[in-house]
C-alpha cells in the first residue's frame, strides 16, 4: 500500500572518529530540532547520559537530581557529583528529558545553560504543564523539581559513546552517528521533517484508509 512519510533519507556519510560518522543537512542548520532517527526501518538512540540500559529500559539509564537550584524553582536544577563524566562543547543543542511529581508527569526541555561550578543546569522553559482548555484541571500546571527525581540529558556529541546512538548539531547542520553495523554506507538513514502528516479541520466522519504512516 503508499506509505505517507514525513521523514527524508539523508546520506553522504563521512567519518568523523572512530566508528562515527556525519553527514552534511545544511537545509536543517538552525531550524531543525528532531528527536528520531530511523536505520533500516528500526528507531536509533538518541546520544544520552545515562546510557540506554537494554536490561532494564523502563527505570534504567536515568541520573537522579540534586534538587531544585532554589527552592520551588521550574526552570533551575542541581545535579549531584559525578553526574556528568565531561564538558560539552555546545550544551545548547541538549534537552534534559525528566519525570516530574511523582513520576506523572514527563518532559522534556531544551537546555539554556550548564553552571560546572555549581553544579546547575538551567532550562530554557520552565517545567509547567498545560492541559486541554475543557479539562476539569487547571489550564496550566506549575510542577517545580524535587530532590531525586530522575531525569536524562540528550543530544550531546561528547555523550555519543556506543553503537546505535546519533546526535543532530542544529548549530552547524551536522548530522552524527554510529552506525550498529558496517553498511550504513547502503543502508538507509531517515530523520523527521514534518510535524504533520494528515491535518483534517471543520471535517466529520470522514475514514483514511489503505495508507501506511
Amino acid at each position: 500500500c503508499p506509505v505517507l512519510s514525513g521523514g527524508r533519507r539523508v546520506g553522504d556519510w563521512q567519518p568523523y572518529r572512530d566508528s562515527i560518522v556525519q553527514c552534511s543537512v545544511p537545509e536543517g542548520r538552525g531550524k531543525w530540532r528532531f528527536r528520531q532517527l530511523f536505520y533500516n526501518g528500526q528507531r536509533q538512540v538518541r546520544a544520552r547520559t545515562p546510557n540506554f540500559d537494554p536490561r532494564d529500559p523502563l527505570k534504567g539509564g536515568w541520573a537522579n537530581m540534586e534538587g531544585p537550584a532554589e527552592p520551588g524553582s521550574q526552570t533551575a536544577f542541581k545535579y549531584k557529583p559525578g553526574t556528568f563524566a565531561r564538558p560539552w562543547a555546545k550544551p545548547a543543542e541538549a534537552e534534559v528529558n525528566v519525570f516530574l511529581g511523582s513520576d506523572w508527569a514527563n518532559n522534556i526541555i531544551p537546555f539554556q545553560s550548564i553552571d560546572e561550578g555549581a553544579r546547575v543546569v538551567t532550562l530554557a522553559h520552565s517545567t509547567t504543564l498545560f492541559t486541554k482548555p475543557t479539562s476539569p484541571l487547571p489550564y496550566s500546571i506549575p510542577i517545580p523539581f524535587n530532590p531525586n527525581q530522575r531525569f536524562r540529558v540528550e543530544n550531546v556529541l561528547e555523550e555519543l559513546d556506543q553503537p546505535g546512538e546519533w546526535c543532530w548539531d542544529s548549530q552547524a547542520g551536522t548530522l552524527y552517528f554510529w552506525p550498529p553495523d558496517d553498511t550504513v554506507s547502503q543502508g538507509e538513514v531517515v530523520i523527521p521533517v514534518l510535524d504533520t502528516l494528515v491535518s483534517l479541520r471543520g471535517a466529520s466522519h470522514i475514514v483514511v484508509s489503505g495508507f501506511t504512516f
